[in-house]
């Protein structure tokens, strides 16, 4: 496990509540009753906070809000060609299900923007990326075999089987294609502010195309809006995973041109 890793595991939401109640029980037991009390009355407080929808929501609109959804088309021009890579968002080679359904649904999300903004750009060209991890067949692949059962013409296709990480889906795009061509990434709202960073620091410039957001507003909502679920701590983590990479690469990845 890696030191990012073991840091992003260490402030998600229910370690940190572990670890609060595991040093007011520590304390119990060593007869110190006031500082296990405090330890008891903080753990309270963020069991409360990560399981009712204001701080996950706060947090993740931080994130998602840095990127608006990719609306107007970003050329004004739609006979230049345009590349849309979509990033990796998991999978499972699955033989007993078509190529959509081995996707998360984060992957298959990601995708079907990827193809809405395909069918507006007569001269895109649609990339799906990521490797295959345990599987034997890369999530590039199964997408791109996905994007084909839905009428992706294949002359427009390619994919990136190579990549682990966004850091790497962002060199091996530079090493693969044209990097003159204008490019647009796919990925999700709460992911896009880290894979805007990367990419450019290996020297692109793409535009932001983001999806699957988290905070989406119906047309009526209560007011305050707040829930009480399993939901919000899951979203927590999610954007607390995000800020760690997010400082992370800040600190690990160099600049490239």
């Amino acid at each position: 496990m890696s030191l990012r890793e073991i840091l992003s595991f260490l402030i998600n939401p229910l370690p940190v509540l572990y670890l609060l109640l595991l040093a007011g029980v520590i304390f119990l037991i060593l007869r110190k009753k006031k500082v296990a009390r405090w330890f008891f009355l903080l753990s309270g407080f963020w069991f409360v906070a990560i399981t009712t929808s204001p701080f996950p929501r706060f947090v993740v609109s931080r994130l998602e809000n840095r990127y608006p959804p990719l609306i107007s088309l970003p050329v004004t021009d739609t006979s230049r060609p345009v590349n849309i890579l979509v990033l990796g968002g998991g999978h499972t080679h699955d033989l007993r299900f078509p190529p959509n359904d081995q996707l998360s649904i984060n992957a298959l999300g990601r995708l079907a923007e990827g193809i809405r903004l395909y069918r507006q750009l007569p001269h895109s060209r649609l990339i799906t990326s990521g490797y295959a991890g345990k599987e034997d067949v890369s999530q590039a692949m199964v997408m791109y075999r996905t994007a084909l059962q839905l009428g992706v013409d294949s002359s427009r296709l390619a994919f990136q089987e190579e990549p682990r990480i966004t850091w790497h889906e962002a060199l091996v795009y530079r090493e693969k294609f044209d990097t003159t061509v204008p490019l647009i990434i796919v990925t999700d709202a709460i992911h896009m502010p880290r894979a805007m960073m990367l990419f450019r620091k290996a020297g692109l410039h793409p535009v932001a195309a983001p999806t699957n957001h988290y905070i989406k507003k119906g047309f009526y909502r209560p007011k305050p809006d707040i829930s009480l679920g399993a939901s919000n701590t899951k979203m927590l983590e999610a954007a607390l995973h995000e800020v760690v990479g997010l400082a992370w690469g800040q600190l690990r990845y160099n600049k490239t041109k």
